[in-house]
């Protein structure tokens, strides 16, 4: 989710954000090298979702699609997490991509029609 979020900064401000952030290597496939993430997070931006696969821990893949307020500024992320089917493959990844989209688009109409301020979302809890 995080590339997600990030995805929605002006690359004036992402640039900085990236040359100072500390990287853990959870996993060996976790992406530590910073022009090889600054593309990952360019892909989002292109595709409107990201992958994470087996980076964070061994046998966990995820996607994460972005949710926009009115403006089309990235607010929050929407996320799914699974065990591989086999051999490392998340096929069921690839088919909940448009499954998130679509219901990243229901949770932007929803927060525009009830006039929710996610900047202030604690109020409404």
């Amino acid at each position: 989710m995080g590339r997600v979020l990030v995805s929605g900064l002006p690359k004036q401000e992402l640039q900085p954000w990236l040359d100072d952030v500390e990287i853990p290597e959870y996993t060996k496939y976790t992406i530590r090298d910073k022009t090889k993430l600054m593309e990952t997070i360019d892909s989002v931006r292109t595709t409107g979702h990201t992958w994470v696969n087996q980076e964070l821990e061994y046998g966990l893949g995820s996607a994460s699609v972005p949710i926009r307020d009115q403006n089309g500024e990235v607010i929050l992320a929407l996320n799914t997490s699974m065990r591989p089917e086999n051999e490392g493959r998340f096929k069921d990844l690839d088919d909940a991509v448009p499954h998130l989209k679509a219901s990243a688009q229901v949770i932007e109409k929803l927060l525009v029609a009830l006039g929710i301020d996610v900047e202030n979302i604690s109020a409404y809890y």
